[in-house]
């Protein structure tokens, strides 16, 4: 595995750094944007990848026909607000998006990156122990850690 060294100060000066920025972001969008709860979420209908287009044809074509318009609920100009602000969010959702990936990617390399080496350790730590009691006793609080899942044997189907 390639070793990716980051100079530990460097980084934290950048996420501090990151940090404000998200703040300042967080603070000038939060009162503007939704946020639901787990539940909320769930009950939310999804609209199809086409339905931003249709939509404001529908809005467009609502005007020539109040009387349909009349029967429902539909307010036009709320509709087609709600599609701009949409529109006003996809600028910010690829970089969202690359900032998340580049952060799990890091912290899945970084940890395996730690992982190895230790698991390396603590394996010859482990067979080493067997005539080291002190060793033993020092390795003994990561053995959960390092313990590699069991698979569960099933019963063979007849």
């Amino acid at each position: 595995m390639h070793l990716t060294r980051v100079d530990n100060k460097k980084l934290r000066k950048a996420i501090d750094k990151a940090a404000g920025h998200l703040d300042e972001a967080l603070g000038a969008l939060e009162p503007l944007l939704v946020s639901l709860t787990d539940a909320e979420r769930a009950t939310v209908p999804r609209a199809r990848a086409d339905f931003p287009k249709a939509a404001r044809k529908l809005a467009e074509a609502s005007a020539y026909h109040p009387d349909v318009v009349a029967a429902t609920e539909f307010d036009a100009a709320a509709v087609v607000e709600d599609l701009h602000n949409v529109e006003a969010l996809e600028a910010l959702a690829p970089r969202i998006e690359r900032l998340a990936r580049m952060i799990d990617d890091s912290r899945l390399v970084w940890l395996a990156e730690a992982f190895v080496p230790s698991l390396q350790l603590y394996g010859v730590a482990k067979v080493r122990a067997k005539t080291d009691p002190r060793l033993a006793q020092a390795i003994e609080p990561f053995a959960e850690v390092f313990a590699a899942p069991r698979k569960k044997k099933t019963a063979p189907t007849k």
